[in-house]
């Protein structure tokens, strides 16, 4: 089994007005060509994240991936 690649995204508040405890984080993956990526961000992203990238909410560990291959925190501008 190869191991898992995990790439950690935080994306900057794309509104000021949402208030800090309102923000929630939502991890999602996906699987392709025997790896796993999953990545973690701002629960008010998740759903374009599933419908553009094709990510599942989980992480890799509940798909068998038991080794991560690194990380990476980014922010991406929203």
């Amino acid at each position: 089994m190869k191991f898992s690649t995990s790439a950690v995204i935080a994306f900057a508040a794309a509104a000021a007005s949402v208030p800090a405890a309102l923000a929630a984080d939502t991890t999602l993956y996906k699987v392709a060509n025997g790896e796993c990526g999953q990545a973690t961000l701002d629960s008010k992203y998740a759903k374009y994240a599933e419908e553009f990238a094709g990510l599942k909410e989980g992480i890799c560990s509940s798909q068998g991936y038991t080794a991560s291959a690194g990380s990476k925190s980014m922010t991406v501008p929203v």
